[in-house]
């Protein structure tokens, strides 16, 4: 397992902008419902549209106080910024998974992904860099037999040449693969 680790900073506060806003987005709704649910009971009125003697004290309050209902907006701005914040550390590493997966599927084993230190992604991307690392190894393993195998081909060996190509066979046969067996 490869023990080097590199963990990068935090560069932009939306990784993916669409998801993070409708996450926010979410976590507003959510607010203003249970805002809204809290508040229904005591502004139904009564038989006849007639307030009870507990809401009109309610609504004096809410009527007196009237000035402090602006800072209702700060539990809002400060859920819009946990929302984007708590997103971020979500979607910050899974896009960066993402990235290193799709790098790696396209053949490019130099890919690596970081994660911070302190989190599960801190680990999944130590668990990720050693696959990638691996295969890396075993591939380097099967191009090597086979210009070893090539070599001794060209320079006449077939002995060696067929202990060669065995030993890659061998070296292939350790995947896991459902390929259909010739002959």
């Amino acid at each position: 397992m490869s023990e080097e680790r590199t963990f990068v900073k935090r560069r932009h506060m939306f990784i993916e902008p669409y998801e993070q806003v409708v996450f926010m987005i979410r976590a507003w709704l959510y607010c203003i419902v249970f805002f809204v649910g809290a508040l229904l009971p005591i502004y139904k009125p009564g038989p006849g549209w007639h307030l009870s003697e507990a809401q009109r004290a309610t609504n004096q309050f809410f009527f007196y106080h009237a000035d402090k209902w602006p800072w209702l907006l700060l539990p809002f701005a400060l859920v819009g910024l946990m929302s984007v914040i708590g997103s971020h550390r979500i979607f910050g590493p899974v896009t960066g998974l993402k990235n290193t997966l799709k790098r790696v599927t396209e053949k490019d084993l130099t890919a690596r992904f970081s994660g911070r230190p302190g989190d599960h992604f801190g680990e999944l991307s130590l668990l990720v860099n050693d696959v990638i690392d691996r295969e890396r190894e075993n591939l380097k393993a099967i191009r090597d037999l086979a210009a070893k195998a090539e070599s001794d081909l060209a320079a006449g060996r077939s002995a060696e040449a067929h202990a060669g190509i065995r030993k890659l066979i061998d070296e292939i046969g350790r995947y896991h693969l459902d390929l259909p067996k010739n002959g």
